[in-house]
This record gives C-alpha cells, sequence and structure tokens, in this order.
C-alpha cells in the first residue's frame, strides 16, 4: 500500500477556491445567458429599424429613381449614411443604368437590408444598405460593465465570508484531529480536543478512537514482535543478508558478520562493495546464483566457496530469495548463508572412509547391538563367496567351520560389547565349502556417551601365509640340518675315504676267489653306499653343487624307466605319457635321475605288497603369473613330471611333514626318510618347485616343476666305462690326515705316478718354493688348518701359473666349485675318493695341460 504525500494546500483554501469557483461559473452562465438574451434583442432592434429604414427609402427614391434624378438620390444616400447604424448604402435602376453605393470607410458590417423600388406595379430598381454591429457592440458593453462589476463584488464577498467560516468551522477542528492522529502515529493516545465535538465529526471521532485503540494494540504487537525478530535477526548462528544485484551489502546480522571474518556488521557493510570480487572463491558462481534467483524467484541449498576477510577459505550454503518493488523491479536479494565447512569436511572424509571400505581388500563386518550383521564390505563377498543379502541380518558364527569357531564368534562379540577388541583366528567354511583360515580384529562402537551400539569386523585371508609361513619353518628347519649334515660330512667322508681305500687297497693284495676278497667287497659296496648317503644328506642341505648342463628329459626318462622295470617288483606297472616335445631342462643329470629314481621307489614302497600302477608323464605347463597354484615359482616355461600311484595314500596330517628329513612312514630296516628331503632340495636347487597332493586309499601324485630351457640342438651322450688310467707324472699331495694321505699316495703309486705327500701346509710351499718345476700337478685338501687348500693352490700357482690343482673336500663350501672352475686348471672333487675317481681325475687333468 502506497504512502500519502501531505498536500501543499489546506483544506479551507481548496473549499474556499471551490465556492469561488463554483460561484464564477454560475456566475459566468448567468452572464452567458444574459448577454445572448440581450444581444437577441439588440440584433431584434437594429432590425427592425434596418425594416424601417429600408421603407422610408423605398418611399423616398422611388421618383428620383424614374427620373433619373441623380442630385437627388446622392443627397438622400448621404444623409442616410450619416445614421450611425447605416454602413453602406447602395441604388440600382433595372435596367443597369443607375448603380450609387456608397460606404463609411474601416466598418465592419453586421447585416444587410434590400427592397424593390416599384412604380405603378412596375420594378424600376432595388435599394441596399447595410448596418453595422456597433449598436450591439455598445449595448455588450453596458452589459459587461454593470453586470460584470456585480459578480466580481459578489465573489470577493463571497470568498472572504468562505474563508473565514471555513478557517473557523473546518480547518481549526481538522488540525486539532490531524495533531491527534499525529500523536497516534508517534504512540501518544491523547483524548480529542473540545472542538471536534460536533456532530458532523461524530462518525470521524468514534473512527478515530476505534483507530487509536487499534494503533496502540498494533503498535504493542509490532513493538513485540520486533524485538523478538531482531534478536533472532541478531542471535541467529546462519548469516542473514540483504545485498543489491551488484554485490553491495545493505544489511547483515553477527553471523554473518562473522562468517565471513568481520568484527560487525557495520564492518561487513562498510568494507564490502562488491562481495563477488572480495569474498566469492570463483565469481562466477555468485553471477550463476544471481541467475537462478531471477529465473526461479528463490534459490535454496546453493553451495560454494567463499574468501574470509584473513584469507581462508571456506565452504558455504546459501539461500536467497529475489525482493521487488510495486513497480516490479528488484529491489534487493536476501537470504541465509551457512558456513558448511566442517560438515564438507567430515563427507569428505566419510567418501574417502567409504572409498577405502569398498575398496580394501580386507574383509569388513558390521554388526548392530545385537551382533546380527548390518554391513559388508565388497571384499567379503569375494572371499567368502557369500552374497551380501544371504549374510545381512544373521550372525558372523554362520561362517563357522565347525562348533569351535561358533564359539569363538561369540566370545569376540562378547568381547566387543564389554568394550575391549578382540583379535584372533577364525577357520571359516566358504560358501563353496573349502575352509580358509580368517585373521580378525574385532573392535568395539560406541555413541558419543560411550554407550555400545556396535561392533566391525575386520578379516584378513591368511591362509597362504600360515602355508607359506609353514614352508618357511619346513625351509629353515631343512637348512637347519643340512647345516648339520654339513657340518659331519667333512669327519664321515675322511671315515670313508679310509674304509673305502684301504679297502681297495687290500683287495689287490688277495687273490680274486678268495673269502677275505668278498668281505673286502662288501666294506667296499658298504661304504659306497654310506658315500650315496653323505651325498644325498649334503644335496639335502644344498651344499653338494649340481653340474647342470642341457638335459632332454624325454630320452632321459625313457633310460631311466628301463632301469627302474628291471629293478621293481615284478607287481609294479610303470606306465608313461611323454607329451612334451623332449623336455629340455638345464639339470645335473646324476640328480635328476637320483630325483625320479627316490619318487618311484617310494611308489613302490607305497604299493607294496600287492603292487599297482606307476604313472610318469611328461607335460609342458606355462606359468603366467607368479602366486597362483605354485606360488615359489618365477612366471614362465615349465616341464611338468608328475610321479603317480595306486598306493595306500599319505594322511592329511603328514603331508607337511613329508619332506621332513628322516621322516618316514616306513617300518625298521625300510628306509632312510631323505628320499623325499633329497628330491626337495635337488629340485629348489634347480630353481623348480615339488608339489604333492594324497588322499587316503586313493594313491599319490607329485608334481616336479623345473624351467624349461629352449635348445634345438642336443645331442644326448652317453657314459662309457672305461679302464683305470695310469701314468709316470710327479703329484704334490697335501692332506692334514695322515690315514687319506697315505692311502691317496699308495692309489697314485701303485698307477705309476711318482707322489710326494705332504702333512702341512706351510711345508709343502716351502718346498714347492725350492723346486717349483719338479711337480705335474698339485692335488690338496680343501679343509686343512694354517693354510687351506684353495689359499694354498692359489699360491703354487703364483709360483708356477701352469700348474694343474685338484681340490677335493668331504664339505663343499658354496660357490667352492665355481672358485676353483674361475682358476682355469682346477678340478674339484668330493670325498671320499674311490680309487676310479681318483685316477680318472688324475689322468683327465694331467692330459689337459698338455
Amino acid at each position: 500500500m502506497g504512502i500519502l504525500k501531505a498536500s501543499p494546500r489546506s483544506l479551507s483554501k481548496d473549499l474556499t477556491l471551490g465556492l469561488i469557483l463554483i460561484a464564477a461559473l454560475v456566475s459566468s452562465i448567468a452572464f452567458v445567458t444574459a448577454y445572448y438574451t440581450a444581444k437577441h434583442k439588440a440584433q431584434s432592434e437594429l432590425q427592425a429599424k434596418a425594416d424601417e429604414y429600408v421603407a422610408f427609402l423605398k418611399d423616398t427614391l422611388v421618383t428620383p429613381l424614374w427620373n433619373y434624378d441623380y442630385e437627388t438620390i446622392n443627397a438622400v444616400c448621404r444623409t442616410y449614411l450619416q445614421n450611425d447604424l447605416i454602413m453602406g448604402i447602395q441604388v440600382q435602376d433595372k435596367r443597369g443604368l443607375l448603380d450609387i453605393a456608397m460606404a463609411k470607410p474601416e466598418a465592419s458590417s453586421s447585416f444587410e437590408r434590400s427592397v424593390t423600388l416599384s412604380r405603378l406595379g412596375i420594378p424600376i430598381g432595388r435599394v441596399r444598405i447595410v448596418l453595422t454591429h456597433g449598436y450591439i457592440s455598445r449595448f455588450t458593453r453596458q452589459l459587461f460593465g454593470s453586470f460584470g462589476l456585480t459578480i466580481i463584488l459578489n465573489i470577493a464577498a463571497l470568498a472572504l465570508l468562505t474563508g473565514i467560516m471555513l478557517r473557523t468551522l473546518l480547518k481549526r477542528p481538522l488540525d486539532r484531529l490531524n495533531a491527534v492522529v499525529n500523536a497516534y502515529a508517534a504512540g501518544h493516545y491523547e483524548g480529542l480536543p473540545p472542538e471536534a465535538h460536533h456532530a458532523e465529526f461524530r462518525s470521524l471521532v468514534d473512527t478515530l478512537h476505534q483507530m487509536g485503540r487499534r494503533i496502540q494494540l498494533q503498535l504493542t504487537t509490532i513493538q513485540k514482535a520486533e524485538k523478538k525478530y531482531r534478536s533472532i535477526f541478531e542471535n541467529a548462528l546462519e548469516g542473514i543478508y540483504q545485498s543489491t544485484r551488484e554485490g553491495r551489502i545493505l544489511s547483515a546480522n553477527p553471523a554473518y558478520a562473522a562468517i565471513l571474518g568481520y568484527d560487525s556488521p557495520e564492518q561487513v557493510i562498510a568494507q564490502t562493495t562488491d562481495i563477488a570480487s572480495q569474498h566469492w572463491a570463483q565469481p562466477a558462481d555468485r553471477q550463476r546464483m544471481i541467475r537462478s534467483i531471477l529465473d526461479s524467484k528463490t534459490l535454496q541449498s546453493f553451495e560454494t566457496r567463499m574468501v574470509r576477510r584473513d584469507g581462508r577459505r571456506i565452504w558455504v550454503l546459501i539461500n536467497g530469495r529475489a525482493v521487488y518493488d510495486a513497480q516490479g523491479a528488484l529491489r534487493h536479494i536476501e537470504g541465509m548463508v551457512q558456513d558448511i565447512t566442517h560438515r564438507k569436511n567430515a563427507e569428505a572424509e566419510l567418501r574417502r572412509l567409504s572409498a577405502a571400505v569398498v575398496q580394501v581388500a580386507d574383509t569388513i563386518i558390521i554388526t548392530n547391538d545385537r551382533g546380527e550383521i548390518d554391513y559388508v564390505n565388497p571384499a567379503f563377498e569375494t572371499t567368502t563367496g557369500f552374497r551380501r543379502e544371504e549374510a545381512l541380518g544373521r550372525q558372523p558364527d554362520f561362517l563357522g567351520a565347525d562348533q569351535r569357531n561358533v564359539m569363538r564368534y561369540r566370545e569376540a562379540f562378547d568381547t566387543a560389547t564389554q568394550g575391549r577388541v578382540w583379535t584372533g583366528t577364525f577357520s571359516n567354511r566358504k560358501e563353496d565349502g573349502s575352509e580358509i583360515i580368517m585373521e580378525t580384529t574385532v573392535s568395539p562402537i560406541k555413541s558419543a556417551s560411550g554407550r555400545f551400539i556396535s561392533c566391525a569386523a575386520v578379516s584378513r585371508d591368511v591362509t597362504e601365509k600360515l602355508r607359506f609361513e609353514a614352508q618357511l619353518r619346513q625351509t629353515q628347519k631343512m637348512e637347519a640340518i643340512g647345516t648339520l649334515a654339513g657340518g659331519i660330512a667333512h669327519d664321515f667322508n675322511n671315515m670313508l675315504g679310509v674304509i673305502i681305500g684301504c679297502s681297495e687297497l687290500a683287495m689287490d693284495q688277495i687273490p680274486a676267489n678268495s673269502l677275505a676278497r668278498d668281505d673286502l667287497e662288501k666294506v667296499v659296496d658298504a661304504g659306497m653306499r654310506a658315500k650315496a648317503l653323505v651325498r644325498q644328506i649334503l644335496t639335502f642341505s644344498r651344499q653338494d653343487e649340481s653340474e647342470p648342463k642341457p638335459l632332454m628329459l624325454r630320452p632321459f626318462i625313457k633310460e631311466v624307466v628301463k632301469f627302474l622295470a628291471s629293478t621293481l617288483p615284478a607287481a609294479v606297472t610303470i606306465q608313461t605319457r611323454l607329451d612334451a616335445t623332449d623336455g629340455t631342462v638345464m639339470a645335473d643329470p646324476t640328480q635328476m635321475q637320483q630325483v625320479l629314481l627316490n619318487l618311484c621307489t617310494n611308489a613302490a614302497h607305497a604299493m607294496a605288497p600287492g603292487g599297482g600302477v606307476i604313472r610318469i608323464a611328461l607335460t609342458e605347463e606355462e606359468i603366467l603369473d607368479a602366486g597362483g597354484a605354485f606360488p615359489e615359482l618365477k612366471a614362465g616355461p615349465y616341464a611338468l613330471l608328475t610321479v603317480s600311484d595306486t598306493g595306500c595314500g599319505i594322511p592329511q596330517e603328514q603331508l607337511h611333514r613329508i619332506f621332513d628329513p628322516f621322516f618316514t612312514t616306513k617300518g625298521v630296516g625300510q628306509g632312510t626318510g631323505l628320499g623325499l628331503s633329497v628330491v626337495h632340495g635337488i629340485v629348489q636347487g634347480h630353481e623348480g618347485g615339488v608339489y604333492v597332493s594324497s588322499a587316503v586309499g586313493n594313491g599319490t601324485t607329485f608334481q616336479v616343476l623345473l624351467p624349461s630351457l629352449s635348445h634345438p640342438d642336443i645331442v644326448a651322450l652317453t657314459e662309457t666305462a672305461l679302464p683305470l688310467p695310469e701314468g709316470s707324472e710327479a703329484i704334490l699331495v697335501v692332506d692334514d690326515e695322515p690315514v687319506l694321505g697315505d692311502i691317496i699316495k699308495r692309489i697314485l703309486s701303485g698307477l705309476g705316478y711318482r707322489v710326494r705327500l705332504f702333512l702341512d701346509s706351510p711345508q709343502a710351499l716351502a718346498f714347492f718354493q725350492r723346486d717349483p718345476d719338479g711337480f705335474d700337478l698339485a692335488l690338496l685338501d680343501y679343509n686343512m688348518p694354517d693354510l687351506n687348500g684353495l689359499d694354498l693352490g692359489q699360491r703354487l700357482q703364483a709360483l708356477r701359473p701352469d700348474l694343474p690343482v685338484i681340490l677335493y673336500t668331504g664339505m663343499k663350501l658354496e660357490n667352492l666349485g665355481r672358485a676353483a672352475q674361475r682358476e682355469g686348471t682346477w678340478k674339484f672333487l668330493n670325498k671320499p675318493l674311490s680309487r676310479t675317481d681318483l685316477s680318472l681325475a688324475v689322468r683327465r687333468v694331467l692330459d689337459e695341460k698338455r
């Protein structure tokens, strides 16, 4: 509703002026009426005079006109022309011979009269007079002069008297009533003045009384509301603002100022001239907000970033609307602003947490306070095989593989309800029935008041980890036993060397058909079997270095199977399926033969006494990714050797121990328990893997994977037996064991060699320094005090670079063989040294020197 502006004129003046105008209008109407009445009367009189003049001229001019008496006619016309009413006169005869016209100069005509002149009833001419309106003008001036003055005097008297009366009877009471209204507006409710107690003002007075009461009530209500809403405005936590479209702040509450970093609303209003450029991180966002407000009149939940006065950026939520005036023009924009920085940070944190929970590889289960599952992450479905819908609402103990694990779930939940964290492992049953081991931490979730509301269980599948740990313990156990085996191998080989060497030397002194020779042959045979046993121990401990070379497994297996067919019991049948093209690998043939023999021998024992079938298969296997079915192996092509039997099988509780040294299920005297340990050591030494699967009553299957070697041109070599070679060269023998040294000396001397034995390394070096060219070969024991065989050989070759050296030991150290090979003229032998091995090695080295 618009506000009425105060008029500069008073009501009495307006009324007086109105009355004057009315009087003037009435007087004017009367004057005009009188004027036209008088004018009509004057015209009527003038026309009557005109008719009188024309009639007189008609009688006067007939005779002069008939006689053509020009002088008389002129005289008559001049006489009549002297009349003030006559402006002009004209006389014409019928024949057109006479035309006399006279007129007054600069006179205005009003109307004319004419009459036909006749004699004896015959028209002889015509006379016409023109009258002036001067008569009417004089009459009008007289009327205006008298009547106008009367009207003016009446109007002046009316104005004066009306003004006095209105000022006394109307203006003064109205002024007092206006003062009362102003007092009402100012909040002062005084009584009405006596001047206002007139009958004409009674209705207005009553209305003012009622209005005063209503105004008093409304003002009281408005004051209360204003106080209430002012309090809300001042104390609101959200910022409240009014701004122009251009960005100037019109009003703001303290919360709005605080959001933008100002101390007071007055400060933010004074210092903010363009809020978009001063406080919006992206000024274009404000323009977008303005367009939205103008398009839809209101805007809700507009989120944007703003910059505080101190430069810190915050997130705000804006609600706004456009306010228009009565003409539809935009007055301002108003709304509320809320600082949502903490909420946005919490939402970002929640999104990160949600993404982590969804994408983490560990399974996460969240239950309610009754222990029922409320949430599982995707890893739960992947790990357990159960769908989310199948788990929600159930107790987590449905995953337990047995009753004991079900009770552990209940124990974990009870611990969490007491506010403590439970940590342990569960044996769970997957959806497909397989069993997995889960390492789990169950944590309580509490409300702000500390009340238990739920718990969260984070689990990790450690099935493979535990299997790897078991394998690691197995490997560490085997390494420990291997270290022990390597430690005793030296002394054991020395004793075997004495037994074998002395037996072979004694056999040379005994006839071939004597009982003593047979006994010695048995001693040598036992010694050689003991040597093989030590070799197996060293192989298991991986201290027996192999001599790998390209080996085609397909023909190799065929040869081994021929040998097995003649040695295994007749009730055992061997079936082969060699699908691989050749199965070429880099391996030691002797060790590969030992692997196959041990596996087949174990298979035959598992099928005793009834016999059965041993199936040997050779295939090619491509491992694409490490960590799959064969986690210990690197990706690439492999040769897969499979040996399976139809025997009694191995109990599941014993499978993890079958590669343990000296572990055996055979009876006393039927095995040493080193066969599978040796197999395991050989295969790992060739960077391969051996795996077993078995079921009681359904046989056992061993899988041996060896890295394939692409080698198209490989020729299989076969060894042929040769007689013991002899010679006459000078040989330097150094061994700290007198018995072994003497045996070696006697063996080589028996073959024709000239041997010089030393039991002390420094003495041998001192003797060699005196005569470096006196020897053709040095045969050195590795394990000697003061100066070992490797160091001694290097010093000997420093004195004589072309001297060949043979190094032997009962316990080979890692990389010892490769170190000897780098010397170029070195040969590496293992104790115990048989006469055949020794004679062949000596002869080969001496022949290579030539």
